[in-house]
């Protein structure tokens, strides 16, 4: 679990709410605090909802003052309590730049201070001995949001590896067939090795194709790091206001690639990429973590060695089996839970004729409805699970 603070300075403006959706898409923290936001508690809430996977309490400002707002992921439990002088707080070390404030005046006029800081008893550092806070980059802002590691040991190992996740996305790209096709070939091998061949195609594939913009905000984010650390020149605030600039401008074109590029026609003009495809990514991250497995024996396996090849035999004799019978009777207990309610055909209690139903249903209320707007019915190519019929 990780937290996440920021003295946001207004979030008024378009290119401050879409930095601050990109921010919780890149650091996906469970819970995040957001001071200075300058907005009524209404208008808070309005742009809380952008932020698909979060909850939230929001505080109205004082004019255009003040104004608090504490979002915790979805389907985590929270409770504010009041905090007492007397509760014995200490100050969490952290990592990264010292200042997390920047007054943006350039020489003798330049302010930088530590105002935003994490602190926690001696019995939850007890609790948490590994804990640590780390001072991320400033981007929009002149405050730097701050995020917490309640164990620092596992979020750096999670940050070292690299895990491949297939985009939905993906499908719809030139070259990306083509490559999964080199990549399995049409000798019989290896499973394992058949798909580590395969995520090294498509690792080459997408870092060509669709990772232009990420190797460009990669460069100017690593510049605009040296510039928060730097000697306040009047040269050193206009290149990094400029790169701001350019930042919001790539984020904006990440936006307008994946709207483009989206057959989700319901996805909403203006939302970013966050909104639907980085949800789904970011939902698999936080809850698809695999923390101990039961093998074929009853045995425990712990750790990451032990669960991957746990993992691996048991889809290696899963899929090798020649009786198809077999396989269906394993995922027959799972199909309610993983099959959509629109399915209805090949799962049990359910009847590919209810189809049938409901397209009379629809079809005979809108003969027999008399209002006044229009109704329009589309006949659609419908996907079944063994072909493809119109």
């Amino acid at each position: 679990m990780s937290l996440l603070s920021l003295n946001c300075r207004e979030l008024g403006n378009p290119e401050a709410v879409g930095s601050l959706r990109d921010l919780l898409r890149r650091e996906a923290p469970a819970l995040v605090f957001l001071c200075e936001t300058k907005l009524s508690s209404e208008e808070m809430r309005r742009i809380r909802r952008k932020f698909d996977n979060y909850e939230g309490k929001e505080v109205d400002s004082a004019g255009r003052s003040g104004g608090l707002a504490f979002l915790w992921r979805k389907g985590i439990c929270c409770e504010l309590r009041d905090a007492a002088n007397d509760c014995g707080l200490r100050d969490l070390q952290f990592e990264e730049y010292e200042f997390t404030y920047d007054n943006g005046q350039e020489g003798k006029a330049n302010r930088q201070s530590r105002l935003d800081r994490a602190m926690a008893t001696e019995a939850w550092l007890e609790v948490y001995p590994y804990a640590r806070l780390h001072h991320l980059d400033r981007e929009w802002s002149d405050h730097a949001p701050i995020k917490l590691y309640l164990d620092a040991r596992i979020e750096m190992d999670r940050g070292k590896e690299k895990f491949f996740r297939f985009e939905q996305i993906w499908v719809g790209e030139d070259g990306c067939e083509e490559a999964i096709k080199r990549a399995w070939g049409d000798e019989d091998g290896e499973l394992f090795a058949t798909l580590t061949r395969c995520t090294s195609e498509l690792n080459k594939w997408k870092g060509i194709n669709i990772g232009k913009i990420l190797r460009e905000l990669r460069p100017k984010r690593k510049r605009l790091k040296r510039l928060n650390e730097c000697t306040r020149t009047a040269t050193a605030i206009m290149e990094r206001r400029k790169i701001v600039k350019e930042i919001a401008i790539l984020l904006k074109q990440e936006e307008t690639f994946w709207r483009q590029r989206s057959r989700a026609l319901w996805l909403k003009d203006g939302d970013k990429n966050t909104k639907y495809f980085h949800r789904k990514a970011g939902q698999r991250k936080q809850n698809n973590h695999i923390a101990k497995l039961i093998d074929e024996n009853g045995n425990l396996c712990e750790g990451s060695a032990a669960i991957e090849r746990t993992a691996v035999s048991y889809y290696a004799d899963l899929f090798s089996t020649t009786r198809p019978e077999v396989l269906a009777n394993k995922l027959k207990r799972f199909l309610g839970d993983i099959v959509s309610e629109n399915q209805s055909a090949f799962t049990p209690g359910r009847l590919i004729t209810d189809n049938i139903l409901v397209a009379f249903e629809l079809f005979h209320h809108m003969k027999n409805n008399r209002a006044k707007e229009g109704h329009m019915a589309l006949k659609l190519d419908m996907s079944k699970a063994y072909d493809r019929v119109e």
